[in-house]
């Protein structure tokens, strides 16, 4: 399997094992089996999007070419949220 296709095919193999669990109807034995592969799949899963999260802090870079970390989440947080969060409060609580 080529190494690009690791996570793909992680990623589907879960998937099947998640769903033959959620049907039930089979034997103990074959839902540990089961249970060992996705929780093996799931790790590679994880691995991956690691590697991956760590390439993009990477490839972010500042005016200076210096690599910049930010948190994805950091771009969906409203700018005032943000200031909110700075001053130490929020205009839905009384300070």
């Amino acid at each position: 399997m080529p190494k690009g296709d690791a996570f793909e095919t992680s990623l589907k193999a879960l998937e099947k094992a998640v769903e033959k669990l959620d049907n039930g109807g089979i034997a103990l034995e074959e839902a540990l089996r089961l249970f060992e592969e996705g929780r093996r799949h799931a790790k590679i899963c994880a691995s991956k999007l690691s590697q991956v999260e760590r390439k993009i802090q990477v490839l972010l870079e500042n005016e200076k070419g210096e690599p910049l970390l930010q948190d994805f989440e950091a771009e969906a947080t409203e700018p005032d949220d943000q200031a909110d969060e700075a001053e130490g409060g929020s205009d839905d609580f009384p300070a």
